[in-house]
């Protein structure tokens, strides 16, 4: 449990240093502000607590906390979490370090944007979207794809969670195929596009998805290993082989 002292500390950080350790470029305006990006957001220090107003944004105003929060992609203890530290450094350095390394020690690593509750809800909401595409009828095409073509059954479809989404605005249409690591956690949005123009790549992958780790389906000690490109390979070799996870 997150206390009121820890929650207080939190609020009572250095909010432009820590956005700089994170990475976001801000702008001095005498004793506030703005990002360089967007100079419609202003930040400002009242009362002991560092603010901010997005003026282009209906005024949205909060503190260090909920700007994390908002635009940072992170939970509430994670935004308590990194603005704690930077107020613990603030409190405990040696006076006689200038300002910039005495609340920038060392760059905030800011979360894989992949393990964040937000890109999980909202990547799992994408993957129901396009089952229910999918398996409705306008996916049958695709279903034929699948299986004809990519020897899938059914069954191996849904249980891969397999998805499909329909050409919007210029968004081509394309299947979408989730991928997860070793213990069941959603790494990954891997889209194939049904079409795609010269010098275009045929497979993409969501943004801030894990574009790095591999997609192990039963790998284990004493076993034979395969390693493929495609993801979708991997499933049909999962499903002849008789793996079910």
């Amino acid at each position: 449990m997150i206390s009121t002292q820890q929650i207080q500390m939190a609020k009572r950080a250095d909010l432009p240093c820590t956005l700089k350790a994170l990475g976001i470029e801000l702008v001095s305006c005498g004793k506030d502000y703005h990002l360089r990006a967007h100079d419609s957001l202003k930040l400002f220090l009242q009362d002991g607590i560092w603010l901010y107003k997005w003026w282009s944004r209906k005024g949205e105003v909060g503190d260090g906390i909920q700007y994390l929060q908002r635009h940072c992609g992170m939970s509430f203890p994670e935004a308590v979490s990194i603005l704690s530290r930077a107020k613990i450094f603030q409190n405990t350095t040696s006076e006689h370090l200038n300002r910039q390394n005495l609340l920038c020690p060392d760059p905030i690593k800011k979360p894989e944007k992949w393990r964040t509750k937000k890109w999980q809800r909202d990547s799992e909401k994408l993957i129901r979207v396009g089952r229910s595409y999918l398996l409705g009828p306008n996916g049958k095409e695709r279903i034929s794809y699948l299986v004809d073509q990519r020897g899938l059954d059914l069954d191996t479809i849904r249980q891969r969670r397999l998805g499909w989404l329909p050409e919007k605005k210029d968004m081509p249409s394309k299947l979408l195929i989730p991928c997860y690591d070793s213990q069941g956690n959603l790494i990954r949005i891997r889209f194939r596009i049904d079409t795609f123009n010269p010098g275009q790549q045929r497979y993409r992958i969501s943004k801030g998805s894990n574009a790095d780790s591999p997609y192990p389906i039963r790998v284990a000690a004493a076993k034979p290993l395969m390693i493929l490109e495609s993801e979708l390979d991997a499933i049909l070799i999962a499903q002849e082989g008789g793996i079910c996870q």
